[in-house]
């Protein structure tokens, strides 16, 4: 098993990040994120909102690996968001989101699994503590067996040196849209999104607000 791990401080407030994850898709960074779809949304007892979501991914894996393997360029990811008001751990406790995903396509051959922190720095509060990490293990016959454990290893090599790359970008693209959610540094479309009276997902940010 291969291990990932990655921390960003976005010089933007907590509200305005939890508003962004919202409209972080599509950006012109992460256009191998061809869909996000909301599989469910609900409140939970203790007010946190759960959110689950269907991602569609396109990679250009290696093509050596799509031979050994036999599977298609498009993926598919299942993520859960946990939107967690202040106050829930006990008095004075920040408000947090924290999401999960895991890869359903090809899971046999690998797992990769994905945990993601934001919480409001405690010292800037226009800041955001971002922290990440994620497993990647081989599965099945690529986990037993010297020969296919070789083979294993690269896999999970090139999942971890992927997953690296996207997440990098993928930060940067992050960094873009709440540019211009709030900073007027981008499309009409997205500066509309911290417009209250906007009737495009008005809902959604003020389902997070904490």
């Amino acid at each position: 098993m291969l291990t990932f791990q990655a921390e960003h401080i976005f010089p933007f407030s907590f509200r305005d990040v939890a508003i962004g994850i919202w409209h972080k898709y599509p950006n012109h960074l992460s256009e191998h994120i061809t869909s996000v779809d909301v599989l469910d949304r609900s409140f939970l007892s203790d007010g946190t909102l759960r959110t689950e979501r269907l991602i569609t991914i396109r990679q250009n894996a290696p093509r050596w690996i799509m031979k050994l393997v036999g599977g298609a360029e498009e993926q598919f990811v299942r993520e859960v968001i946990f939107s967690k008001p202040a106050g829930l751990s006990g008095s004075g406790s920040p408000a947090m989101i924290l999401m999960g995903s895991v890869n359903l396509s090809m899971s046999s051959i690998m797992i990769c699994k994905e945990k993601i922190r934001y919480e409001a720095s405690p010292n800037n509060a226009k800041h955001t503590i971002f922290k990440q990490i994620a497993e990647m293990e081989a599965q099945g016959r690529l986990a037993t067996g010297q020969t296919w454990q070789a083979i294993g290893k690269q896999v999970e090599s090139w999942g971890r040196d992927r997953f690296a790359k996207n997440a990098a970008t993928g930060r940067e693209g992050f960094t873009s849209v709440l540019n211009a959610l709030f900073t007027n540094q981008g499309s009409p479309e997205l500066n509309r999104a911290k417009n209250p009276d906007s009737t495009s997902q008005q809902s959604r940010p003020n389902l997070i607000n904490a």
